[in-house]
């Protein structure tokens, strides 16, 4: 119950329930495969995002994507950021 609290407290109030996304991270969520099955992926700080987009997804376009630079604007961009991975993950298996 941190993440609300801290969110309610020091933010701009509760966040909204979002399933599996994490109201202060992202990439944070399952995004679908061309397989049908969902990998989860959560992403906690720049090292992590790095070697994401180029080793997993293998997209240095994504890595250099400038509204993606900090988790503050991934955050910020999340819906086109969870578009852009998921056009990656469906043209992948959950296998990799």
């Amino acid at each position: 119950m941190a993440v609300p609290f801290i969110h309610a407290e020091y933010g701009k109030g509760a966040p909204q329930p979002a399933g599996l996304r994490h109201p202060s991270i992202a990439p944070y969520g399952a995004f679908k495969c061309s397989d049908e099955k969902l990998v989860l992926i959560s992403i906690k700080n720049e090292r992590e995002w790095e070697r994401f987009c180029k080793l997993a997804l293998q997209s240095d376009e994504l890595f250099e994507n400038s509204n993606y630079k900090s988790n503050t604007l991934r955050v910020l961009n999340r819906g086109q950021l969870e578009l852009d991975i998921t056009d990656i993950t469906l043209q992948l298996t959950s296998q990799g």
